[in-house]
């Protein structure tokens, strides 16, 4: 049997590194890869995406309503809803979407 090797990648959001995380998320599932960035060897970006809150706020949306950003479930408390049913007046409850 072949063992099977599984990499994991683990950040711990904070306000310092939230959109360094977002970032390096969209880059990830939006660029399509070729010979030259394939198995994650992107080239290093230029410094002007530090400064351009535009595309800083597109990441982190694009990171929030992914299907593969792995920080919402079913099951258990979704971190990034900052509000329950009830403090909204909700009337329906709310609904993982699957893209």
């Amino acid at each position: 049997m072949r063992n099977r090797i599984e990499h994991f990648n683990f950040w711990n959001f904070n306000t310092d590194n939230i959109f360094n995380a977002c970032v390096y998320f969209a880059v990830r599932h939006c660029i399509k890869t070729t010979w030259i960035n394939d198995r994650d060897q992107f080239l290093i970006p230029k410094k002007k995406w530090e400064k351009d809150i535009n595309f800083q706020n597109d990441s982190l949306t694009f990171t929030l309503f992914h299907g593969q950003n792995r920080i919402s479930s079913e099951n258990t408390k979704n971190h990034w809803i900052l509000f329950t049913e009830n403090e909204v007046n909700s009337r329906e409850k709310f609904d993982l979407i699957l893209w």
